[in-house]
């Protein structure tokens, strides 16, 4: 064998040598490094930190990936997700490939911390979720809050225009809310007078329509009936009518213009005036007036009359001259009792035949 093939057979081993040491030295070396160290770049032994490196996690090579609101991090070997946290997005459900899925800010169904789930909502309203407030609600368009619930203040009668403004239902109707404002729907049979509901078929005080009071006589009630007035007598009162007194009621046992009955009025008699006892027509004679065959008469100057009833004082046919200051007129009644000589008033002939007639009677 030749001297040069000597030499290339040398450098062929020298290379193998080489190699095979360069190889041992990488192994020994990463197999040599500390715990949570290794060579995972050329010429850089022992110098990667696999237990917390996010390229390399656990081992050369392996890449903690970064996902939706969280950051690829790898501690103790191990590729975990670091979250946004200032912002408020966790990994609630723990699953992998979604990253950190909920903002706990704003996550009615992790509000403030995974898991603390916001009441139900109310109809019209949806649950929400805020940092500074915690768990409301949002209602829905047209809707308002008022309390835990969402209403519409339109036509809420319990709520109208404002929370808790409460619409008044009257006897008779219901209330109502319509755009905000409070109103009232009569019952059938019944009408709205003044924010009343009322049947004016049979109201006094809206007979037929509204405001159309019903005017009663005394002792009288007004009435109404098929919208048209009418009156009701009290106890013990007759109900009468026509001229000249018109409607009214009256007591018949005694009330002289309907005594015993309607406009059955009781006789005026001179010196007297009419009344009316348990239904039948009497007279109260004047003061100084006596009742004498339904008449009332003076008994100290009335001639038929004198003294007493039915006494009356004779006469003398033709006797009765009164001239001057004869005397002869047997027929005067003079403070009750009869009399020959006629009072000095009568004493004419005129006044003396007046009151001395010559016939009897």
């Amino acid at each position: 064998m030749g001297a040069r093939h000597m030499q290339l057979l040398g450098a062929i081993w020298v290379v193998v040598v080489v190699t095979i040491c360069a190889f041992s030295d990488e192994a020994d070396a990463h197999e040599h490094c500390r715990r949570g160290f290794a060579t995972c770049h050329k010429g850089r032994s022992c110098k990667t930190q696999v237990s917390c490196d996010p390229e390399n996690c656990g081992k050369c090579g392996v890449r903690c990936p970064n996902a939706a609101h969280g950051q690829g991090r790898c501690e103790d070997g191990r590729c975990t997700l670091e979250c946004q946290w200032r912002h408020g997005w966790r990994d609630c459900d723990s699953a992998k490939g979604n990253g950190c899925e909920t903002n706990i800010d704003t996550s009615p169904k992790h509000c403030g911390k995974c898991g603390k789930v916001c009441p139900a909502p109310p109809a019209n309203g949806t649950a929400t979720c805020s940092k500074k407030d915690g768990c409301s609600i949002q209602c829905d368009a047209r809707f308002s809050k008022c309390g835990t619930q969402c209403l519409n203040l339109q036509t809420d009668t319990a709520n109208c225009g404002t929370c808790g403004n409460i619409c008044p239902a009257p006897a008779n109707g219901i209330a109502t809310c319509s755009g905000g404002t409070c109103g009232v729907t009569c019952n059938d049979g019944f009408s709205l007078c003044g924010g009343e509901c009322r049947d004016v078929n049979n109201d006094a005080g809206n007979c037929g329509t509204c405001n159309n009071a019903c005017l009663a006589p005394e002792n009288a009630s007004a009435t109404c009936s098929g919208g048209t007035c009418g009156f009701s007598c009290n106890t013990l009162m007759g109900k009468c009518g026509g001229a000249p007194l018109g409607d009214r009621c009256s007591n018949l046992l005694d009330d002289v213009n309907d005594c015993g009955g309607c406009n059955r009025p009781c006789p005026t008699i001179d010196n007297g005036t009419p009344k009316c006892s348990s239904g039948l027509c009497t007279t109260e004679c004047n003061a100084g007036f006596t009742m004498c065959n339904d008449r009332c008469v003076d008994l100290g100057s009335d001639r038929n009359n004198c003294g007493g009833c039915d006494s009356a004082c004779g006469m003398v046919p033709g006797a009765c001259f009164c001239m001057g200051f004869v005397t002869g007129c047997r027929s005067v009644c003079t403070q009750g009792a009869c009399s020959t000589t006629c009072p000095p008033e009568s004493q004419d002939p005129t006044t003396c035949i007046k009151d001395c007639p010559i016939e009897d009677k």
